[in-house]
Order: structure tokens, then C-alpha cells, then sequence
């Protein structure tokens, strides 16, 4: 079937990469000649490959985004006049029963070279750098996360009730009243009186009934470590939000711009830099960036049997992210995606209302950075019109079609 297509790329090459070594395959459909060759991953020997596929006059490669071993490859060959396409391991598939190293790159060039590789999205370096910092973030403030549980934990077997008291227990009236029981230190209500704060300190009483329990000398040298382990992380976050803040200088505009949608903070705003990046041109359209998110439905239909059409698999990050941004919205009522996600949620329950607010979200995203405008706010009052609007127009017509005559 492919050889009656059009030849778009007459000189291509795909690789069939691995962790150690990387197998080449130059296919020149204007002499019908084949090279090949494998190549180790070791940074010389990558440079060795580019070499080599230049020595070909190709400039056009193809390769498959097989785990984190695709990276070393596209740096080398991204700052140079090759023309790299990364494609999903779903758009590759090779004949069954034909499954070797070199049948693989084979397969891969042919298929490059009539253009039936889809490009992957693959931002340019500074967005890339920026990623790998706002994921790590995250990573570390899911262990925090973690570490807290497991101090709660600690209490909890401990007999020590004091989040059932304590809104915040790692809050700075938590933390000093913690801080007194890992020292085995007296605690009454003079001493709580002087290490509590707010609306904690009203709750002396019920604060020495909560932890009138002894903690095992085990449990106390376990929550030290746990301690020491979340001031550890939150002096990571410190330098952490330090080299995002100095990378994302240069975005002050696009996050001053996206912190204008209801649900939308800093950190969002540049965790949703660091994915999609600022160039709205890598997007055909709308449509297409929200299919990317993973926020499009699907589309599985054959004669007259439509099967499932739930929501396409994504980028999880930004899928993550625009959920979290959804939920802020929420609380928002009187804003048009508050409005509209409370309607939906009523109708259809969260899961669903939380993904048609993403894809508002990521919608409204592709148009502000486009024509650098801010986020066109609606409120609760305009939108509910607007739906009765819809709705009446929807009900005169089911009368008109009935035979009724309806007059306003």
C-alpha cells in the first residue's frame, strides 16, 4: 500500500532506539538503495550518528518516544540541520510477525519518508528546562504531603487526637505544640496560652484532653525523622521556586495573563507554561491543543454502532493541573466558570464537570496567549440569561414542530 504513495521525504532515516544502542536505517527513494547501521548511545557515539546521517544528504529523521532513551538522541540531533520527528509508539507499528531491531528502523523510514508519522510536541529547551523544574516541585510537595500523613499517623497509634482539635496540625500552633511533646516537656494552659495563636489558643481545654496520651520512645525518634525529612523538602521548595521564578522572567506577561482565569494562580499559571509553552502556533487550533490535553472526546464509531467516546488519553500533567484550576473555579459562584461548572456538576456530577471546565480552561488558554488578552469574564447573572435564552428558543421550537403556534 505504501509504495503507491507520494514520496514527500526522498531521502529519510529512521532509528530504532534502545538504552545501549540505537539502530539506523537511511532509506534514498531516489537511487532505491538502503544503509544501515547501530550505533552505541554514548555521547560520541551519538555524534557519530548524526554524522553519519548527514553524510547521507538526509535530513529528515524519524524516531519512536521509547521511554526517557529518546531524549539523549533529539539533543543531539535538535541544534542542526536535521529536520526530527518524534512519533507516539501508536502512530509506529510494525507488520506482526516481522519484529526484529532493523525491521523496526526500516519500518520507521519508510513510513517517514511518505509522511505518515505525526509529529510529537516537543517544546523548545528553555520551555523543557522550565518543566523539569515545575515537575520536580510537584514531586516534592506530594512527599511533603506524604510525610505529613505518616506524622499523622505517628498520632493517631499514639492516641493523640490533635487534628481533631487543631484545623491546621502542622500549622505554627500545631507545630509548637508537637514540637513540646517530642521534647517530653509539661504541657498545661499557660504554656499552650504562649505557644498558641488565634482561634487555637480559645481551645486550651480541649487541646490538653487530646494529647493526654504518652508517645513510645520508637514513635518519637520516627517523627523526628519525619520532621527533619519536611524541613529538608521545604528548603528544597525555597531553591526550587528560586530557579523557576528566575526562568519564568521572561513569561511575566503570559502569567499575568492566565492568573486572570477564575481557579488560575501563579503556580499554575507557570506549570501551564512549562507544558504547553507560550507559542500557540505548535497548535493547529483550540480543538487541537484541548485533543493534546487529553480533553477532546473520543471518536470510536463504525456503521451505525458508536462505542465508547470517553475523553482521549493526554499529557496527564496538564491534565492534572487544569482539574486543580477547575476546583478553584468552583468556589468562584459568581463567575461565569463557576456558574457553569455548579449547572454541570448538578447534571452530569463532577468527574464530567470538572473535565468540560478543563477544556473551557485550555480553550480559553489557546485564544489569550494568541492574541495576548485577558480572560474575558462573564458573571453568574449573564450566564444564567444567556442559558434561559438557549432554552426558551430550544422549547419554542419542540412546540413549532408539534403544530403549535407560538407567539411572544
Amino acid at each position: 500500500m505504501i509504495s503507491i504513495l507520494n514520496v514527500l521525504n526522498k531521502i529519510s532515516c529512521g532509528l530504532d532506539v534502545h538504552k545501549s544502542f540505537i539502530v539506523a536505517v537511511v532509506i534514498d527513494n531516489t537511487k532505491e538503495e538502503k544503509y544501515t547501521k547501530k550505533f552505541g548511545t554514548m555521547p560520541c557515539e551519538l555524534k557519530e550518528l548524526k554524522e553519519w546521517v548527514l553524510s547521507y544528504k538526509c535530513t529528515s529523521v524519524a524516531m519512536e518516544s521509547t521511554g526517557k532513551y529518546w531524549i539523549p538522541v533529539y539533543n543531539i540531533l535538535e541544534n542542526s540541520s536535521i529536520d526530527l520527528t518524534l512519533g507516539n509508539s501508536r502512530e509506529i507499528k510494525n507488520m506482526p510477525g516481522r519484529k526484529t531491531d532493523f525491521n523496526d528502523a526500516v519500518w520507521i523510514a519508510k513510513i517517514h519518508s511518505h509522511g505518515l508519522i505525526p509529529k510529537s510536541f516537543i517544546p523548545p529547551l528553555e520551555i523543557r528546562e522550565l518543566r523539569e523544574l515545575t515537575r520536580y516541585r510537584r514531586k516534592l510537595i506530594q512527599a511533603k504531603s506524604t510525610e505529613k500523613n505518616r506524622v499523622n499517623n505517628c498520632l493517631t497509634i499514639s492516641n493523640i487526637m490533635l487534628d481533631n482539635v487543631v484545623t491546621d496540625v502542622f500549622g505554627k500552633s500545631g507545630n509548637n505544640i508537637i514540637d513540646l511533646i517530642l521534647k517530653d516537656e509539661k504541657i498545661n494552659i499557660d504554656t499552650l496560652s504562649n505557644i498558641t495563636y488565634g482561634q487555637v489558643k480559645k481551645k486550651g481545654e480541649e487541646i490538653l484532653k487530646s494529647i493526654d496520651s504518652a508517645i513510645s520512645s520508637n514513635t518519637k525518634e520516627k517523627m523526628k525523622l519525619l520532621y527533619g525529612h519536611i524541613k529538608t523538602i521545604d528548603e528544597m521548595l525555597d531553591t526550587i521556586n528560586e530557579l523557576i521564578d528566575e526562568k519564568t522572567k521572561k513569561y511575566k506577561k503570559e502569567i499575568e495573563l492566565l492568573i486572570t482565569i477564575p481557579g488560575v494562580q501563579k503556580r499554575s499559571a507557570e506549570e501551564i507554561i512549562a507544558e504547553i509553552g507560550i507559542d500557540m502556533n505548535q497548535f493547529e487550533d483550540s480543538d487541537h491543543l484541548a485533543s493534546w490535553a487529553g480533553l477532546s472526546p473520543g471518536n470510536n464509531r463504525s456503521a451505525n454502532t458508536i462505542k465508547s467516546s470517553r475523553t482521549c488519553e493526554g499529557n496527564a500533567y496538564i491534565k492534572r493541573i487544569l482539574a486543580e484550576c477547575s476546583l478553584g473555579a468552583s468556589k468562584e459562584k459568581k463567575s461565569y466558570l463557576g456558574a457553569k461548572y455548579w449547572t454541570l456538576k448538578s447534571k452530569r456530577g463532577t468527574p464530567k464537570a470538572i473535565t468540560a471546565i478543563s477544556r473551557v480552561i485550555i480553550v480559553s488558554i489557546w485564544h489569550m496567549l494568541s492574541k495576548k488578552e485577558n480572560f474575558s469574564k462573564v458573571d453568574r447573572e449573564t450566564y444564567q440569561k444567556t442559558i434561559a435564552e438557549k432554552n426558551e428558543k430550544k422549547m419554542i421550537k419542540q412546540l413549532q414542530k408539534l403544530g403549535y403556534k407560538v407567539e411572544k
